[in-house]
């Protein structure tokens, strides 16, 4: 049986569960001593339990039961301690989380109910009793003769060990000794100047064997969880050391969240580990940056779930916020710290030019127009479409990349063995628990949709928001490059900023974003194209070939984003518009070479499109060049021999024979 007590405005003065509560404690011959801290005022018992709490409303009152009866009215220590059919979990919740609100600590007795019930010793609490401070986990059972208070110590140390490794919720590792006093259910915390019930909040019909540690060690062994023997005598809390505090902080809070552990009660839970078991204790900050980013993440089942009551809005001030310059990973093209999307068709080079990228990192060498020196570093690969062995290791090998510095996420292993593909929606934490194992400069998502989950809606703003959301504080979080691999839409009609498969917030989230395509003029070559930065001005566009399985970086172009998506395909049935353009370009450089700008400029008072312009272009085998930092076109030889005998349209050489051609 279960019951849960939820307090009110006006809490009940007496609840009957405190009556339970005291009986519980009796044990024949031994007696309950209570009172302050320092001192004893009573020996309680099922007749003056109440009176006594009603009594003193204003004081901190705490009890010790199983005391030798000789002791009276002096305050026991472990040796006057004769039985004991009881012990406790403390958790301080408050003590290193002052803002956190008592009705936060209840959701997380609730909470941490529900994660002691797969235990297969601790699950068996009788009582969870909110403190004013924290929670106390009241254990009870028929009483054991305490034969050594060591022995008992020794015991408690394990149980807290057990408790905090399966619910990552850290308990006062001080509880362990007999005579440990406890407050006193249905009195008040008065400390701190507040007044606040100790009340019951969680029951359930159950108890403990306290006969021995041997036999919860056997107990465990039975259930097949403890698969060595626990030598708690010689083991030692250590603590967590320096260099592994954010990544046991983040791998914890990763835990807690899973368990669907509101975002205030982590806080409130992470620090409280902070403070007693890193050595030394991270900054506020950093806890506050770790539990923020994890809280973030979607929980598998959980995403339409509407805010608790006790959810407030988070309030920061601009001027508290801290001045940052963007770092790059490549300079002006791709961010340190957030997502950058590269778009394009299947075959167009997208994977090479991530490849490429990758490579530079791992050794180290500069990328083009960025001499930036740089250590080489990691990359994390989650690559759905290419082969590891067959295309993705000679890629890299033949580029001349670094392996030992290229890391690739196959999968996802649960707690039984059993392996499954990854998805940003379920598993950005153990995402976030590789990048704080290793430090990584890169995360490359080749291509984005296949980790987006089977039932998330993708041409749906709000579906991916919320997983690129968290992917773009995660990439904050760890400084992290995270370069988002996205096909093209079937569409020629849209601009190249709307041209990628899905829903614009895609784009939207992130802060640069690159076409990817093949050269209409010439299909060994391709370009990336900047069409989106939140963070500097568009860089220059860049030229690279694929040829025979080799890959070369050409320096820059003028290609544009629309002559990438434009599909150059000629045609015998030739437009007007581009017989205008194809005559305005031999008339206009039949002199010789012109720069671009002016050309442009020409061909706009002549009412002739760019993109026109620029098939007439091909059409003509219009050579382009860079003189003095300007880019210039000039006509080929037999262009200019075939300006004054053309009279007809150029049809496409491959459609025509020899004998057909003007020249």
């Amino acid at each position: 049986m279960n019951m849960s007590i939820t307090p009110t405005q006006q809490r009940p003065e007496w609840s009957p569960l405190n009556d339970t509560f005291i009986s519980d404690l009796l044990i024949p011959d031994c007696n309950i001593q209570a009172g302050s801290a320092s001192k004893v005022e009573i020996i309680l018992n099922e007749t003056n339990y109440r009176k006594y709490l009603e009594e003193n409303p204003k004081k901190d009152l705490y009890f010790l039961a199983g005391v030798d009866p000789e002791r009276g009215m002096e305050r026991a220590g472990d040796s006057h301690v004769w039985k004991k059919s009881h012990f406790f979990l403390d958790y301080d919740i408050r003590t290193n989380e002052k803002k956190i609100s008592d009705e936060e600590i209840k959701e997380l007795a609730r909470w941490l109910s529900r994660a002691l019930a797969d235990h297969p010793i601790l699950h068996r609490w009788r009582y969870i009793v909110f403190t004013g401070n924290g929670l106390h986990v009241h254990y009870m059972g028929d009483p054991v003769e305490v034969k050594s208070s060591e022995d008992w110590q020794r015991g408690m140390r394990w149980l807290l060990d057990q408790a905090a490794a399966h619910t990552q919720l850290e308990p006062d590792r001080g509880c362990t000794n007999v005579a440990r006093l406890c407050r006193l259910p249905g009195s008040y915390n008065n400390k701190h100047d507040q007044h606040t019930l100790v009340e019951i909040l969680e029951y359930q019909d159950r108890t403990i064997d306290l006969s021995g540690m041997e036999k919860l060690r056997e107990l465990l062994k039975e259930q097949g969880t403890l698969e060595k023997k626990i030598d708690s005598q010689d083991q030692v809390h250590r603590g967590i050391p320096e260099g592994a505090r954010n990544t046991s902080l983040t791998s914890i809070a990763g835990s807690l969240h899973r368990k669907s552990l509101s975002e205030t009660a982590l806080l409130a839970t992470l620090k409280n580990i902070n403070a007693l078991e890193c050595k030394p204790p991270l900054d506020d900050r950093e806890v506050e940056n770790i539990v923020k980013s994890i809280s973030k993440y979607p929980v598998a089942g959980k995403r339409n779930e509407k805010p608790t009551k006790a959810s407030r809005a988070i309030i920061e001030c601009i001027a508290d916020v801290q001045r940052e310059e963007v770092t790059w990973l490549w300079q002006d093209r791709i961010p340190a710290g957030k997502i950058t999307m590269i778009d394009g068709d299947p075959g167009s080079g997208k994977s090479w030019c991530s490849m490429a990228i990758a490579s530079a990192i791992t050794t180290g060498s500069s990328l083009p127009e960025d001499s930036t020196k740089r250590d080489p570093a990691n990359v994390l690969l989650l690559a759905a479409e290419d082969g590891l062995a067959d295309t993705i290791r000679p890629r890299l090998e033949d580029m001349g990349a670094n392996l030992e510095h290229v890391q690739v996420l196959t999968a996802i292993c649960n707690e039984k063995g059993e392996e499954r593909y990854p998805s940003l929606v379920n598993d950005l934490a153990s995402i976030a628990e590789e990048l704080e194992r290793q430090k990584y400069s890169l995360v490359i998502i080749d291509p984005l949709n296949s980790y987006m989950g089977a039932e998330l809606n993708t041409d749906k703003d709000a579906a991916v928001r919320s997983v690129l959301d968290p992917l773009a504080r995660l990439a904050e979080q760890h400084q992290v490059a995270v370069l988002c691999i996205r096909h093209l839409t079937k569409s020629g009609r849209d601009k190249a900023i709307y041209r990628g498969q899905g829903s614009i917030a895609y784009t939207a989230a992130s802060r640069v974003a690159h076409l990817v395509g093949i050269n209409p003029e010439n299909e060994e070559e391709r370009a990336i194209i900047c069409i989106k930065n939140n963070l500097a001005p568009p860089p220059t566009a860049l030229a690279f070939g694929v040829h025979k399985g080799k890959f070369s970086w050409n320096g820059e172009t003028y290609l544009t984003a629309e002559d990438l998506l434009c599909t150059h395909q000629a045609s015998e049935n030739r437009h007007p518009a581009l017989d205008e353009a194809i005559d305005f370009l031999l008339t206009i450089l039949a002199n010789g070479a012109l720069p671009y700008t002016e050309i442009e400029r020409q061909a706009k008072d002549a009412n002739i499109a760019e993109r026109t312009l620029k098939r007439a272009k091909a059409d003509l085998d219009v050579k382009s060049r860079r003189e003095a930092n300007v880019w210039v076109w000039e006509l080929p030889e037999s262009a200019n021999t075939a300006k004054s005998t053309r009279s007809t349209p150029l049809a496409p050489f491959k459609k025509i024979s020899s004998s057909q051609l003007p020249f």
